[in-house]
């Protein structure tokens, strides 16, 4: 029996399920002390065999980590295969499957695994309408309609999710653990490069004619209104300057402050941590904007948008030599616009999981 046991034990844990990696090695190690008195009950008779795979099965799905889940996954399937289980078998199968995706869904959220650069989570976006502000503090809106649904980041891309992308991964040691939690601040070139290697990484995981992009302005003002019909919700309205008032102190995000990240309100569908500038994909023609009189040069702050082409999913793509990018201000009711090829138009990003813009 013990030899029956030593044979079965250095099986399930030399099984590299990942790859021999140090990061592997460590959770190894650690599922390993998590179930030694499980085994050392099970070889002196106090427990069977499957009630061993069914402690090793509560472990996996109360881990969080990644490479932890997969290893306690696999062992109890393992388990269960020599207890002779076929069902269980079959259903763990099935999670492992999920655990080795990349892109998994799940309801009204969305994980895009990133590997050692960690994960990121989305919120889903329905179909829907969103009353888009088009003019500066005059409280003009235009009903628009969003007829795809997407998925956007729940909180802006950070700078450790930023190096799966390798122009912004820098050497061992350059940055800091703690630097690496933070937001990171990106200008229009960085973002586009980072949407575009994401999209060629993961195209094989994504919803078919789906991309990893900026939200549009529709989108973005879509997924920060999250829906509410609440007057008092600090995510009804973007009309007004919200500075140092109740909304800016329960929903911005301080990204130049050093402030702990997730403690501001969340809406409806669990979005936060909302910036004083969020970089979204729309370019304009700077003589179709509204600017104040003196506002000139490369980076202006904008008082009204160009009028719409259309109100099914608008989007303004602007290809003149002189075109602009648009960052959203919600708190300050207004846009920044930089000059294409700029590049010291640094701010936070969320990307988006959306149909390919055409």
């Amino acid at each position: 029996m013990k030899a029956i046991l030593a044979l079965f034990l250095s099986f399930f844990f030399s099984f590299a399920l990942i790859g021999a990696t140090a990061e592997y090695e460590m959770e190894r190690q650690e599922v390993k002390k998590l179930l030694a008195e499980d085994f050392a009950a099970l070889n002196k008779g106090k427990l069977t065999l499957s009630q061993v795979g069914e402690r090793t099965l509560s472990l996996a799905e109360k881990s969080s980590g990644t490479i932890r889940r997969r290893i306690l996954f696999d062992g109890a399937r393992r388990i269960f295969e020599r207890v002779g289980d076929a069902e269980r078998v079959a259903k763990i199968k099935e999670q492992l499957d999920l655990e080795t995706r990349l892109f998994v869904t799940s309801g009204k959220t969305a994980l895009l695994r990133l590997g050692k650069y960690g994960e990121i989570e989305f919120a889903h976006c329905p179909t829907g309408t969103v009353d888009l502000a088009i003019h500066w503090r005059n409280g003009k809106t235009k009903s628009v309609n969003l007829t795809k649904p997407y998925w956007i980041m729940k909180y802006p891309l950070t700078r450790r999710q930023s190096a799966l992308f390798p122009p912004l991964d820098p050497p061992n040691g350059i940055v800091s653990e703690e630097a690496f939690k933070n937001y990171v601040c990106l200008n229009r070139t960085q973002a586009e490069g980072v949407c575009e290697y994401f999209t060629r990484h993961f195209k094989d995981e994504l919803p078919d004619g789906y991309v990893v992009r900026l939200p549009t302005l529709a989108e973005w003002e879509y997924a920060f209104h999250a829906g509410t019909k609440d007057p008092e919700s600090p995510f009804y309205e973007l009309l007004r300057i919200h500075v140092n008032d109740e909304i800016d102190r329960a929903v911005r995000y301080d990204y130049d402050g050093g402030k702990p990240q997730r403690e501001k309100a969340v809406n409806a569908w669990g979005i936060g941590d909302w910036c004083g500038q969020e970089k979204v994909y729309d370019t304009v023609d700077p003589s179709k904007i509204e600017v104040s009189p003196n506002d000139k040069g490369d980076f202006i702050q904008v008082r009204a948008i160009p009028p719409l082409e259309t109100t099914n999913d608008p989007c303004f793509i602007y290809k003149g030599a002189d075109g602009m990018t648009l960052i959203r201000m919600p708190f300050w009711a207004r846009w920044n616009a930089a000059r294409i090829g700029f590049n010291q138009d640094w701010s936070p990003i969320r990307l988006v999981i959306g149909p390919k813009i055409k």
